[in-house]
C-alpha cells in the first residue's frame, strides 16, 4: 500500500475550502485535517503553526490568485470583450464570489491579508483598464470604466445577491456590456 504523503499546497487548498465555506473563523488546524482524512500531525510537517499557514495562505491569494483569475480569460487573441467577458462569468460562478467574500472579509482584521487582497486587486483592475484602452478608450476613460466594473462585481461578491445564478450572470455581462459600448445610449 502506497502512502502518499501531503503537501504544504495541499493543506492551502484545504485552508481555501473552508475559508469559502466557513470563512477565517474555520480555518482549524482540526477542521483542515479533518476534510484531508489525516492526522494534524501531518499539518506540522509544514507548518509551525496556524500563524505560520495563515502566512502561506496569504501568500497563495497575492501569488497565483490574481493570475488563476486573468487566466481565465482565454487565449490572449481574442478581442478584449470577450476576454472581459470570460473573467466575469469566472468571477461571478458561486464558489468564486463566496471565496472573494470571506476574503476580503478577513483582509478587514488581517494585513496579511489585506496586502494579499490589494495585490491581487491591483492585478485585475490593470487587466481591466488595459483592456479598456486595447478597445480604444481614452486612459481616463478606460479607468473610469474599470472602476465601476471592478467594483460592481466586487459588490456581486460582496452580498448574497437576490439574484438567481442565471439572471446575476446576465445582469452582469449587461454592465459589462453597457461600460464596453461606445454608444451614448447603450
Amino acid at each position: 500500500m502506497t502512502v502518499t504523503r501531503l503537501t504544504a499546497s495541499d493543506w492551502v487548498d484545504a485552508g481555501f475550502t473552508i475559508l469559502g465555506e466557513e470563512g477565517i473563523q474555520g480555518v482549524k488546524i482540526d477542521r483542515m485535517a479533518e476534510r484531508l482524512s489525516v492526522t494534524k500531525g501531518s499539518f506540522y510537517w509544514h507548518f509551525r503553526d496556524l500563524d505560520d499557514f495563515l502566512d502561506a495562505l496569504a501568500a497563495k491569494w497575492a501569488g497565483e490568485m490574481g493570475s488563476r483569475h486573468l487566466a481565465t480569460a482565454g487565449s490572449p487573441d481574442q478581442p478584449p470583450s470577450a476576454r472581459m467577458q470570460n473573467r466575469l462569468r469566472a468571477f461571478l460562478s458561486r464558489s468564486v464570489r463566496t471565496l472573494d467574500r470571506q476574503m476580503r472579509h478577513w483582509a478587514h482584521s488581517d494585513p496579511r491579508a489585506h496586502a494579499a487582497l490589494e495585490r491581487t486587486d491591483r492585478q485585475i483592475f490593470t487587466q481591466i483598464t488595459t483592456d479598456l484602452r486595447e478597445m480604444g478608450f481614452s486612459d481616463d476613460e478606460a479607468e473610469w470604466r474599470a472602476c465601476v466594473l471592478f467594483y460592481a462585481s466586487v459588490g456581486y461578491a460582496a452580498v448574497d445577491h437576490p439574484l438567481t445564478e442565471a439572471n446575476l450572470r446576465s445582469e452582469g455581462l449587461k454592465l459589462l456590456q453597457l461600460l464596453t459600448s461606445r454608444d451614448e445610449h447603450p
